[in-house]
Formats: C-alpha cells, structure tokens, sequence
C-alpha cells in the first residue's frame, strides 16, 4: 500500500526542529484527540458568526503562509501544546483510477499518527515539498460551535482542507480531507490545539494533458 506521498523536509523544516529542540519541554501527547463538543453551545448567533469569521480569518492566514512554504510564520496558529493526527503517512485504502490517466486514492484515518505542534509542521512540510507550487493550502470553516463563559474562550470547528500543487514533471495533485479541530482564543489570537482527522484523499495527474 501507499503511503500519502512524502517528500524531502526543507530548510523550513529543519528550522522547526531546531526551534522545538531549544524550546521548553512539551507535554505528553494523548492518547487521543478526539475534539469534543461544548457542554453548553452559544446560542447568541450575532456572536457566534463573529468568533467563526474570527477563526476563518486566521485560517485564511494560515492557507496563505502554506501557499509560500512559511512554515515558521504558519506555526503561530498552532498552540504549543498542539497535538493533531499527521496527514502523511497514512496508510491507502483504495485507489480509483480516473480519466485521462489521473488516480484518486482514499487513506485510512486509524492509521494517523498523533503529532505535537513541531513534528505535525515538519510532516506537512513533507507533504509539499515535492511540489513545484503550492497553489491552494485551503483551511475551510464549514461549522462551529463555542463554549459558554470558558476561559480561555473555545469551539469546535468542522474543517475542509483543500491542498493543491504543481508536480515538477507539470502534473498536480491535490489532498483533500475533513477534520474536526479545537480552537482556543489565546492571548488574543485563536489557535489550533486538536486537531481530528476524519478523512483524507489524494487525487493525482503524473503530466497535466492540456500542457
């Protein structure tokens, strides 16, 4: 079977090791990161559109610094105590060919390692680099849901991710999945701290036919 494509770590990749090897110590990861849901759901929605656009926001950010491989500058969404399923390395659990010599491939979610904040950058850091572009790192808000009168403030979102790059040959492959993530507005800032993977698929061109 094959794993989701992995490639080269880059510079930007060494840099986070050697940040998270001279930062404090981390917490043990869990043992799971299933993101639960509020006990007590805001009903106010004026206010709960407002934190969703607030998170959205950052995400977008986030997309931005994936599209230009800022891999320092995308680890300020993630909290420090970050723990999430990786997206490489996952193990394939059917392959669809598709027109024109394209493939889909669909991945088991079971097999996801548990990363913290430093080893999940690096593993998708991986996952880019054989790209010769990174035209779409997509972090779609599709639902959220926050914690009455929590400090710090926190939500449950429901995530699209929608990867997209250029292969150096002229083909594209894009990595699309759904997740679930917990969000927790700190110092300000939201940041992700959980992150559940429920889904992934990679779909693939080796030569793009209209070149």
């Amino acid at each position: 079977m094959h794993p989701l494509v992995h490639g080269p770590r880059s510079a930007a990749a060494l840099i986070l090791l050697l940040l998270s090897a001279c930062s404090r110590a981390q917490p043990p990861l869990p043992t799971s990161v299933d993101v639960a849901d509020p006990t007590q759901p805001m009903r106010e929605m004026e206010t709960v559109e407002n934190f969703s656009e607030e998170v959205a926001d950052r995400l977008l950010a986030l997309g931005d610094d994936l599209m230009k491989r800022d891999f320092v500058a995308l680890s300020n969404t993630f909290a420090e105590d970050f723990a999430g399923h990786g997206l490489g390395g996952l193990a394939e659990k059917d392959r669809t060919g598709l027109p024109l010599g394209a493939e889909r491939a669909a991945y088991d979610v079971g097999s996801a390692r548990i990363l913290g904040r430093e080893a999940f950058l690096a593993d998708l850091q991986a996952l880019v680099s054989p790209w010769s572009r990174v035209e779409l790192g997509l972090w779609k808000v599709k639902g959220a849901e926050f914690q009455v009168g929590a400090t710090p403030l926190w939500g449950k979102i429901r995530l699209y991710l929608d990867f997209i790059g250029d292969l150096p040959r002229g083909g594209r492959e894009e990595l699309t999945g759904w997740a679930f993530a917990r969000v927790e507005r700190r110092g300000g800032a939201w940041q992700l701290v959980r992150l559940q993977l429920e889904s992934a698929e990679r779909a693939r061109i080796e030569v793009c036919p209209f070149a």
